[in-house]
């Protein structure tokens, strides 16, 4: 695992399980954490999560994107919101290929940390 830095505070996490090869963009948000922009997830939400914390040793304060749950079971939607849960994400912005059960899912398990995700969102994170 390496650090691929673009600017100060803005890293990817690289090439990330494939095929279909992604990557995931980690924001550090000072006195917050991380905060992670993903595609669709095809490597598993929770395990991008785990692996941007792994790489940057920091917590993860939030995560916007797509999470790659459409046709999900239950126990698959259990261990993501465990993951989210297990982390201490503060917010929760899932957007396409989410799915709409997927989504009252995690509004109705995750509370206030679930924030609805759609497309011209504008997401500000001020000081705690």
């Amino acid at each position: 695992m390496s650090l691929k830095s673009l600017f100060p505070g803005i890293a990817t996490t690289g090439p990330l399980y494939g095929p279909p090869y992604e990557q995931a963009l980690m924001i550090y948000v000072a006195h917050r954490g991380l905060m992670i922009l993903t595609g669709c997830s095809h490597p598993g939400i929770d395990k991008i999560i785990e692996y941007a914390h792994n790489l940057t040793g920091l917590p993860v304060y939030a995560v916007i994107g797509g999470f790659h749950l459409v046709g999900a079971d239950d126990s698959r939607l259990r261990e993501v919101a465990l993951t989210f849960k297990r982390y201490g994400l503060r917010e929760v912005y899932p957007i396409h290929c989410t799915g709409d059960r997927v989504r009252r899912y995690f509004k109705e398990v995750l509370g206030e940390v679930y924030e609805d995700g759609h497309v011209g969102i504008v997401v500000e994170i001020g000081a705690p």
